[in-house]
């Protein structure tokens, strides 16, 4: 009798091992399909060597960098400057660090993108501050004025997360 139950329980488990065995399996096909169909993305199947090129182009402009010395309120605003330009291809979280120096600094951004909401924020004195916005694509420019009669200078550093 005990050996009648042994055997039961080696054909369950074996059973059971093989069903999980054929589940594994074909999580393992579908990762390989996956992988294949990426590949054959990347080598231009799908994609032509064109838009390939222009991905490339696009993805150089996503993350920048651009200082402004001795910035005035006299300037007004500093708008629509290729330095402070960036491209959003695909709805990204964007952040913007400022790293400001001046005492009575007051610098006013606003983020802009024809057709969207602007985003508007301001830092007042020596200061380091970080925005975060959810932004749909486009291109999009940091523009900046000094309220204060001091002048400022400010460091801009634009990143894009997944």
């Amino acid at each position: 009798m005990m050996i009648k139950k042994v055997m039961t329980l080696g054909a369950v488990v074996s059973a059971l091992t093989f069903g999980s065995q054929a589940v594994f399996a074909n999580d393992i096909s579908q990762t390989e399909k996956l992988g294949q169909e990426k590949a054959r993305l990347q080598e231009g199947s799908v994609i032509g060597k064109e838009q390939q090129i222009k991905n490339v182009q696009q993805q150089s402009n996503e993350n920048i960098f651009f200082r402004k010395l001795g910035l005035r309120n006299t300037d007004g605003w500093i708008a629509f400057e290729n330095y402070a330009k960036f491209t959003v291809n695909y709805y990204r979280i964007v952040e913007i660090t400022i790293n400001q120096s001046g005492q009575t600094a007051n610098v006013e951004y606003v983020v802009t993108a024809l057709g969207k909401e602007p985003k508007t924020f301001q830092l007042k004195g020596d200061t380091i501050g970080t925005q975060t916005f959810w932004l749909p694509p486009g291109t999009y420019h940091v523009n900046f004025r000094n309220h204060s009669s001091d002048p400022a200078d400010v460091s801009v550093s634009v990143n894009q997360y997944m």
